[in-house]
């Protein structure tokens, strides 16, 4: 003849175990649907800022290949209309570090720089175009999309700094380059 609680433990589970079983199914589902999401808003972030980055690039290509020096542009992309540009571009002094409209802003001081960072020729007289090289174009692209929650947007800012060349010598240089031999 047998045990009686012999035969009720070869019968099964108890239901504290089978309890204690759904509790830890039930956490550990609940963890991975938390990651999941997150995951997937990341994913989701990552795309959107790669798509502002090939928009920016685009409208930056433009930017460069365009005569204007100065120009302000701001827009929608047309195949995707969440994403908006500002197109930024200026004369800049790479020997003073700052922008043409800056220097009106500054009475003929620094600002808050000393005189030790600037070089002496800085702010000189206005000199042949070959011997200004530091002007340069500053061209800045700042794409704005939707970020993955509704209430703050996402910011990218896309800026290149690209020799200044009048409309002559650069009308010579893109004849010199097509007619040289590959």
């Amino acid at each position: 003849m047998t045990h009686p609680s012999a035969d009720r433990r070869a019968g099964g589970f108890t239901l504290l175990e089978v309890m204690l079983t759904v509790l830890i199914v039930g956490i550990t589902i609940t963890a991975f649907l938390g990651v999941r999401g997150r995951a997937s808003n990341l994913a989701q972030r990552s795309a959107n800022h790669l798509k502002a980055l090939r928009y920016a690039e685009e409208i930056m290509t433009d930017a460069i290949l365009s005569t204007d020096l100065h120009n302000e542009q701001n827009g929608v992309v047309e195949d995707d209309a969440m994403f908006r540009w500002l197109l930024t571009v200026e004369e800049f002094d790479l020997s003073t570090g700052r922008a043409e409209d800056d220097e009106a802003d500054v009475a003929g001081g620094y600002g808050e720089f000393e005189s030790a960072f600037v070089p002496a020729d800085a702010g000189g007289e206005e000199e042949d175009d070959d011997e200004n090289l530091h002007l340069v174009r500053r061209i800045q692209v700042i794409m704005t999309y939707p970020g993955t929650d509704e209430e703050h947007d996402e910011e990218l800012t896309l800026e290149n700094y690209v020799p200044r060349i009048s409309e002559d010598n650069e009308f010579r240089a893109f004849q010199g380059n097509e007619n040289q031999p590959r």
